[in-house]
């Protein structure tokens, strides 16, 4: 097990960070065939972006970068939802059905990957000014409100 922990951290660490692009991409798929995950990316070219597909329910999440794809995703869309939910302490908070959530910073979406999780419909606001990022929120979130921009007290350029 500990050899199988330090040559995961190899991989990551080493190829898979130092990678862009399709190859980034066949790389990782590769990497999770041959761990048997669900997990697949594809490169959008045109775009210059990434979506991570889980093959067994059809989920999937765009995101800008390749470090992203490797901290949120490489697990599973799943364990991304868990993980937000565990750093927010969401678990203790008492969300019902049709509660709206404000997401100030939104960044690609994944705050609503532990609603989805939870199997929870809420209404889902998200702001989010950086252009790719937003890009990404757009293909991700759908059925909800979001916004290209960011908040703060008085206008800026």
């Amino acid at each position: 097990m500990y050899l199988i922990h330090k040559l995961d951290s190899f991989i990551k660490k080493n190829i898979l960070k130092k990678t862009k692009g399709s190859l980034f991409a066949v790389l990782v798929n590769t990497y999770n065939l041959i761990l048997n995950k669900n997990l697949r990316i594809s490169y959008v070219h045109n775009q210059n972006i990434y979506k991570a597909n889980n093959t067994k329910n059809n989920r999937f999440r765009y995101f800008p970068s390749e470090n992203y794809g490797i901290y949120a995703y490489l697990n599973s869309l799943e364990a991304r939802g868990d993980q937000i939910g565990n750093d927010y302490l969401l678990d203790f908070i008492d969300f019902k059905e049709d509660d709206t959530v404000i997401d100030c910073g939104a960044h690609v979406g994944d705050f609503l990957l532990w609603f989805e999780n939870k199997n929870l419909g809420i209404n889902y606001i998200a702001f989010e000014p950086l252009p790719n990022e937003f890009i990404c929120l757009e293909k991700n979130i759908k059925n909800h409100k979001i916004y290209n921009g960011g908040l703060w007290h008085e206008e800026k350029k």
